[in-house]
């Protein structure tokens, strides 16, 4: 199963569980996870990014739990518990994360596609 996770820099803009659920049902999100090529996997989570209050997209194979600082929506441990609580259970609520001076709202959701997987 894979996972992803979908930031955004405005929690008031209109952004629900279902927004990210509807970018999960794509099966391109759960291909990319299946080719093991990271190119393309990043290629596929910039193009989630059409929304004008998205800050990054993220897409995890299972058992990947690795925080990365680096990426414009840090991937940290509150991102990776989130991932988490999308593999094992029902999509949970978007958290709002406080990363240096602003806020991101983290939503996690698993992709649709051949197998279970996980998107954001």
């Amino acid at each position: 199963m894979g996972f992803g996770l979908y930031c955004s820099d405005q929690p008031t803009s209109l952004f629900y569980p279902t927004d990210t659920k509807s970018a999960a049902d794509n099966p391109r999100l759960a291909l990319a996870l299946q080719d093991n090529n990271p190119s393309a996997k990043r290629n596929v989570e910039r193009s989630l990014l059409h929304r004008s209050s998205a800050v990054d997209a993220f897409l995890n194979p299972p058992g990947q739990n690795i925080q990365d600082h680096k990426r414009n929506a840090p991937i940290n441990f509150a991102a990776l518990d989130l991932l988490s609580r999308a593999e094992h259970g029902p999509q949970p609520w978007p958290e709002a994360l406080q990363v240096e001076q602003r806020w991101l709202l983290y939503s996690a959701a698993k992709l649709k596609g051949n197998q279970p997987q996980a998107a954001c």
